[in-house]
């Protein structure tokens, strides 16, 4: 959810096809981001109930703390790009750093996507390593 924001604007002018993306997914963003609490809440339901219950399948459990881990340094990417003086922001280099933060977010999404329709574990360099300690069999 918090890949799409990024990127979207600048993306969006150079490859419209990936602005589709954005107009699907806007009433479901818009939904999420109504209220301030509810993505907490959405990360404190999906991380008790999923990610804690050890009733569930492995495979289920590692990619939604996998997903949450996404989103987290997803945001953390943004939150380096809005704490930028404003000159590096509006400059090229905010440009860049925007585009890079979708890209490599939504890359990760795909990826991930891709491996879970085929039944595989991803493998996302230092997020999965993550989520394997976090998660116990």
């Amino acid at each position: 959810m918090g890949t799409l924001p990024h990127g979207v604007d600048t993306v969006h002018d150079q490859y419209p096809l990936f602005g589709i993306l954005y107009i699907v997914f806007q009433p479901l963003l818009h939904a999420y981001h109504a209220n301030p609490l509810t993505p907490f809440l959405v990360f404190m339901s999906l991380f008790i109930v999923v990610v804690r219950n050890m009733k569930l399948p492995h495979f289920l459990r590692f990619n939604a703390l996998q997903s949450i881990m996404l989103d987290i340094s997803v945001m953390l990417g943004g939150l380096i790009i809005q704490y930028l003086p404003f000159e590096i922001q509006a400059s090229w280099v905010g440009l860049f750093l925007g585009i890079v933060t979708w890209v490599t977010g939504m890359g990760a999404v795909f990826y991930s996507v891709f491996f879970t329709v085929q039944g595989k574990y991803c493998d996302i360099p230092v997020i999965s390593e993550a989520v394997y300690v976090q998660i116990q069999r």
